[in-house]
């Protein structure tokens, strides 16, 4: 369910699963800056692409340097930072018609789909 915050910001709510909601409107956020993050090729680079968008968006690049911040900073994201639920909530907006990829990104999804189910059958 697509809502507006009170700058008439897009924003989704998830009920019932916070670190999910947080994350679908962290990437409509992104997204609405960087729309190129939807572009590419397959799921996990456009999952790779929203994931490094999220970090630097929270300050990865000032960390860089300093192996102890680094990982500071890493351990004190919130949840809705984690590559999981950055998926999941990519995923969750996709089947609620909330963002597009690419058609690639879909064609190989679906191969993908399709390799697994045929090797499961045995």
């Amino acid at each position: 369910m697509r809502q507006t915050d009170l700058f008439k910001e897009p924003r989704v709510m998830i009920p019932d699963n916070k670190p999910l909601e947080e994350a679908a409107n962290l990437i409509l956020y992104l997204v609405k800056y960087n729309p190129a993050l939807l572009d590419g090729e397959t799921m996990g680079e456009i999952d790779r692409a929203i994931m490094a968008e999220a970090w630097i968006d929270a300050g990865l690049l000032k960390n860089v340097a300093d192996e102890l911040a680094f990982r500071l900073f890493i351990g004190g994201l919130p949840a809705c930072y984690d590559t999981d639920v950055l998926r999941r909530a990519r995923r969750w907006l996709l089947g609620h018609d909330e963002i597009r990829v690419s058609k690639e990104a879909i064609l190989n999804a679906e191969r993908q789909k399709a390799k697994i189910a045929s090797s499961m059958r045995g």
